[in-house]
């Protein structure tokens, strides 16, 4: 799905989106922002903010920028940083596979549940790789392809259907990885159907 498709579908999904990725997964995106170990004043990167539901678990003090093509996703983030006056918080409309940001802007970069529906998730992972300063942390909490031969073969089998409505269900974690100079310092299962992996890595570069 290109770009273009994967933003209108997203905007269109906005008003139900914290229902299909609300608080069942809940525990996975506080238990990611706990595993960064932000401190204040370090400056991250969320791709792919959606509907800013990550926003409620950064600590004070951490200067968060999130970026998202999908204008209604953008919309309900910006509204949910000012609801809970979180002055740290900007959003910005952008390609996370062609970021608008020098070399070495962040400390940390964040993509939860995002890398399956991006059109171009190697570039994506690059694009992260450069705007983190070597040494910092880049972190997906991400459904990557089982390791498992039977499931590995049902999910490429289901692929093409999942590719229609915007997400990748065959979605290699080290072969995606691997395009990035990143070091692998975490991996764990999260969520109750144990479908979504947390990858914490360092920036190599």
């Amino acid at each position: 799905m290109n770009q273009e498709r994967t933003e209108k579908l997203y905007s269109r999904c906005a008003p139900i989106y914290d229902l299909v990725f609300g608080l069942h997964v809940e525990k996975g995106r506080a238990h990611a922002i706990e595993l960064l170990g932000l401190r204040p004043g370090e400056r991250v990167l969320e791709l792919g903010v959606g509907t800013g539901l990550l926003l409620p678990h950064y600590p004070a003090g951490v200067h968060v920028t999130g970026i998202d093509m999908s204008q209604g996703m953008l919309e309900r983030a910006e509204r949910r940083a000012k609801d809970l006056a979180l002055p740290n918080v900007e959003v910005r409309r952008m390609d996370a596979a062609r970021l608008a940001f020098p070399d070495n802007a962040f400390d940390t970069a964040i993509g939860a549940y995002f890398l399956n529906i991006a059109p171009d998730p190697v570039r994506v992972v690059r694009e992260a790789s450069r705007v983190v300063k070597p040494g910092g942390t880049i972190l997906f909490l991400n459904h990557f392809r089982s390791e498992n031969p039977w499931i590995s073969r049902v999910e490429k089998i289901i692929a093409p259907a999942c590719k229609r409505i915007g997400f990748s269900s065959a979605l290699g974690m080290k072969e995606t990885l691997a395009h990035a100079p990143l070091e692998t310092l975490h991996i764990e299962e999260t969520s109750w159907l144990k479908c979504w992996k947390i990858v914490k890595c360092r920036n190599a570069k």
